[in-house]
């Protein structure tokens, strides 16, 4: 969903050179239809994360780790739980936002987990229980930054993604952070 020809150009990670010059090359996601958008930010801003983060080096305000299987939420449940007296999931709502937002983006992928952040700047790193390429938006209302950046094969080439409302698709088996930025609005 980058709006790039080259976007497949962000393959596997190395090392730079310190002496090697970095090309960035700006892609965009693809922006999120308002309704989605909406329901993805009310869903997080209503959220009952847990009293400690999920990742605790990573630095974050908040980092939850779901499976993205759906459960009935408290509402088809009619307020008492799941049928067969089974719990309700805490995070049916929010599953429910990223299921309909992966559906929109591209119904035929299949994941397994939901990483799910908030104010959140990540160093370099890669994911290596990745499988496959993974999906990022940006939400809520912060200033300049906030970009996820992925670094291509060669060392030299830096792919700066738009996630702001948008659905952006990288390989998070390569080298990628996201910025720093700043709080509140901007």
């Amino acid at each position: 969903l980058l709006r790039s020809d080259a976007a497949a150009a962000a393959a596997a990670a190395t090392s730079t050179p310190a002496t090697a010059i970095i090309e960035e090359r700006r892609v965009s996601g693809a922006p999120l239809p308002a309704a989605l958008y909406a329901d993805l930010l009310s869903a997080l801003d209503t959220a009952k994360w847990p009293p400690l983060t999920h990742r605790r080096r990573v630095q974050s305000e908040r980092y939850l780790v779901v499976k993205a299987e759906r459960m009935v939420s408290s509402a088809s449940a009619g307020g008492a739980g799941a049928p067969g007296g089974g719990a309700v999931d805490p995070y049916a709502r929010l599953k429910q936002a990223c299921a309909a937002a992966m559906a929109w983006a591209d119904p035929g992928f299949m994941y397994d987990h939901l990483a799910i952040t908030r104010n959140f700047i990540g160093s370099p790193h890669m994911d290596t229980e990745d499988k496959s390429h993974q999906y990022a938006v940006a939400l809520g209302d912060y200033g300049e930054g906030g970009e996820l950046v992925v670094e291509a094969e060669d060392g030299r080439t830096r792919w700066v993604v738009d996630t702001r409302g948008k659905m952006g698709r990288v390989d998070g088996r390569f080298v990628h952070w996201v910025r720093g930025y700043e709080f509140g609005g901007g």
